[in-house]
């Protein structure tokens, strides 16, 4: 019984350190191609030059689905409070739902189908909806953030303080068009910060 509680609390590290990983490369690279997204005058082509990028975000996102719904099996059933569990699992629902979206409306833009051309239309289209994807995932992790970081605020005031500025800057991620590329190197920190400290609480317990 020993060995499968260390087994699984290594595989709840592990998949949460991969989900936190993976996200921070979608952010990266998303918020480094999109910059210049709103001074693009053929969409097609902006695809084309970000091929890398969009094949880096479309993996990075279903892979960071996998890990957080790994991790969130394993992490709820620990957790006492009906309350977080439900607003946990709610947003953990949406958060997936929107990396899967977010992977697949990047991959979309990266991959062929059947030989299909797509036109500029359809490329706006696409990725208005990945953006959507994006905006909604940042929505729902930064809700997630909060209600862990409360639920464990009798436990850590650390985890308490910097979960309140790590769901912040994911809220203000939400808008990436609002915000300078350079924003992206205090968000990720941030939030990798809070990650590390929730994961050393994890640990200890």
């Amino acid at each position: 019984m020993k060995n499968k509680g260390r087994i699984e609390k290594s595989l709840l590290f592990c998949s949460l350190g991969g989900f936190a990983v993976f996200i921070s490369v979608i952010y990266y690279f998303f918020m480094s191609i999109t910059k210049d997204l709103s001074t693009s005058s053929e969409l097609v082509l902006w695809a084309e030059k970000n091929h890398t990028a969009l094949s880096l975000i479309s993996e990075a996102a279903i892979f960071s689905a996998v890990f957080l719904l790994i991790s969130s099996n394993l992490l709820l059933p620990n957790v006492k409070c009906r309350l977080v569990k439900s607003i946990s699992k709610s947003f953990i629902i949406i958060l997936a739902m929107a990396l899967v979206l977010t992977s697949l409306f990047s991959g979309r833009l990266v991959y062929q189908v059947y030989h299909i051309v797509l036109n500029d239309a359809v490329v706006k289209l696409v990725i208005s909806s990945m953006v959507a994807a994006v905006h909604m995932a940042s929505l729902a992790l930064s809700v997630f953030i909060v209600t862990v970081s409360f639920s464990l605020s009798k436990k850590s005031k650390l985890i308490l303080v910097m979960g309140i500025v790590a769901a912040l800057s994911q809220f203000v991620l939400a808008y990436p068009w609002l915000l300078p590329f350079g924003s992206i190197f205090i968000i990720i920190p941030v939030f990798l910060i809070w990650f590390m400290l929730f994961l050393r609480f994890i640990h200890r317990c």
